[in-house]
This record gives structure tokens, sequence and C-alpha cells, in this order.
């Protein structure tokens, strides 16, 4: 395990402030403040750029590199490391889609980590499993990708099983929405 970086650690506590702040703003009815969410923002692209930078610091040592904590946009600059080098899909394992292009005007929140991971030229798809929400933006979104985006949500599972399909037949449906090289991420 790597040591908390004091600089990330220190510019996260500061703008959990300003992210206080945002969503205060919000509950009230006030309109967004555009200078709280570009300092959001900043700070979101700093960390994934942060991630990035020490997955291809480890990976240049062959190292195999597992992020835990948090929710999965963790994850982001990890996948956007590995895209500069190999071509693969996402198995996202989740209660929600995370496809949302900005939440409540924020690019780098954990509504947003699917939608952001899509933008890079080597992540071929995306299959989630067990979604039981998403918005319309979302359902819109998949629909333009041209079936690079595989859904298999809970309900749609539950409904499979109930009309005989097996965990398991599903299992395989969802592995054959795969390509070989897949990166897991669970939320």
């Amino acid at each position: 395990m790597t040591d908390i970086d004091k600089t990330i650690k220190n510019h996260s506590i500061a703008c959990r402030k300003i992210v206080e702040e945002h969503i205060a703003l919000l509950e009230s009815g006030a309109k967004s403040n555009a200078e709280l969410v570009d300092k959001i923002n900043a700070f979101g692209k700093a960390c994934n750029e942060y991630v990035s930078s020490q997955v291809e610091r480890y990976r240049s040592q062959k190292k195999q590199v597992i992020l835990l904590g948090g929710d999965h946009s963790t994850s982001l600059g990890n996948i956007k490391s590995l895209a500069k080098n190999i071509a693969f899909g996402i198995l996202q394992i989740d209660a929600h889609l995370d496809l949302r292009n900005a939440y409540e005007d924020l690019n780098y929140s954990h509504a947003s980590v699917m939608y952001n991971a899509l933008q890079e030229e080597n992540v071929t798809g995306l299959v989630s499993v067990g979604i039981r929400d998403y918005c319309q933006e979302e359902v819109d979104f998949i629909d333009h990708q041209n079936g690079r985006v595989s859904l298999f949500s809970d309900q749609d599972n539950k409904e499979a099983m109930l009309k005989g399909s097996t965990w398991h037949s599903i299992c395989e449906q969802i592995i054959a929405a795969l390509p070989q090289q897949v990166y897991l991420t669970i939320d």
C-alpha cells in the first residue's frame, strides 16, 4: 500500500469545504456558483492526473495496481492510465449507471465516472451489471453508443430468472459481452 500523498490529502480537505458550500447553494435553490464549480472540477482533474501518474509509475516497475476505497470514481485515473497503452472493456458492478456527463455541474463526480471512462479511445465498451437506478440522460447516452454499453439491470436479471433463466446463463451473457481484456470496478 502506498502512503497517502499529503498534498492531495490537504487539497481534498480544502475541496470538501468548497463542495459543501456548492451543495448548500444548490439545496437553498440558488444557482450554481461557477467559481466554486471550476475549483471543484479542477481538483477532480488534478486527482485523476495524480492517480494516473502513480499507476504509470508502478506499472513501469512491472507492478499490478489495485485501487481500494471510496466509490469507483477514484479509479478514473487508473482507467485513463491503462487506456494509454491497451484496449479493454469495463465490467461495472453497481447499483447506478454513473453515465451522467456531469452531476450538479461536477465533471468528476461518482455519477460521471463511467461517462468519463468511455471518453477514452481504448475503452472499447462497458458492461454494467446489477443496475437498479438511472436517469433519462443516461438512457439517452446508452442509445447513442451503438452497442458500446451493455446493460444487465437488476430488474432485467430478476425478470429473466422468473422466466426460467439461470444466474449461470445470465453470467454467460455478461461474459460474452466483454472483450478479452477487462477492467473490473465494483461500487
